[in-house]
């Protein structure tokens, strides 16, 4: 992929090149919740049952993406200033930090998430009938926690060493990904042991990780 030469060229031209790949990323990762809130909805007889309960998981997966943010978002800036600077050695040791920041932090989010799940989602208002539809989405939506922020946190770091296209590249073909394999609604109807709803979670992080 082309890298955008930050040295050379106007500002103006740089910026776009750099903020136009990162803005239809951004729009794209979308997809994921949306095509997966689609297939739910048409799940027979229980569809808006498992829909309400799968927007209970929403607040905790917005919680996980502040984590990835605050390492991915916060430590790009500062290694892109050492870049600039020709600090190289700095730069890495950013970037390493951050990667491995959102390791640890992948793991405890994910502990913390599988002990207290079931009271978190209570609190969120969860219904006896809706929390067993929410549970086993959330326990499967944990088990994917920390490639899930790595893919969230290091992005930044693709489009601040100048491949914006490769950046959103890599959540467009998961987003491409989720939508194909996502099952219809006859495809559900052949799953013996699994819900629905946690067949939707597996194929999303099989599209996406």
């Amino acid at each position: 992929m082309k890298q955008i030469d930050f040295d050379h060229g106007t500002v103006t031209g740089n910026i776009l090149g750099a903020a136009l790949p990162m803005l239809v990323a951004q729009i794209l990762s979308l997809l994921y919740n949306i095509v997966d809130r689609i297939y739910i909805a048409r799940i027979p007889s229980v569809g808006t049952t498992a829909l309400g309960a799968v927007g209970l998981c929403f607040p905790i997966i917005v919680i996980i993406t502040a984590f990835s943010n605050l390492f991915g978002s916060g430590g790009a800036p500062l290694f892109s200033i050492n870049r600039g600077k020709g600090n190289i050695k700095k730069a890495e040791a950013i970037m390493n930090t951050s990667f491995s920041m959102l390791c640890i932090c992948g793991v405890t989010l994910m502990v913390i998430g599988m002990l207290f799940a079931s009271p978190i989602l209570v609190l969120f208002g969860a219904s006896e009938e809706g929390l067993s539809y929410a549970y086993p989405y959330m326990m499967i939506y944990l088990i994917g926690t920390v490639p899930s922020m790595i893919a969230t946190g290091m992005n930044p770091f693709i489009n601040a060493q100048g491949y914006a296209t490769s950046g959103m590249l890599s959540v467009t073909i998961g987003a491409v990904a989720n939508l194909n394999c996502s099952p219809s609604s006859r495809q559900l109807k052949k799953y013996k042991f699994f819900l629905p709803v946690e067949i939707i979670c597996w194929q999303f992080y099989a599209a996406c990780k």
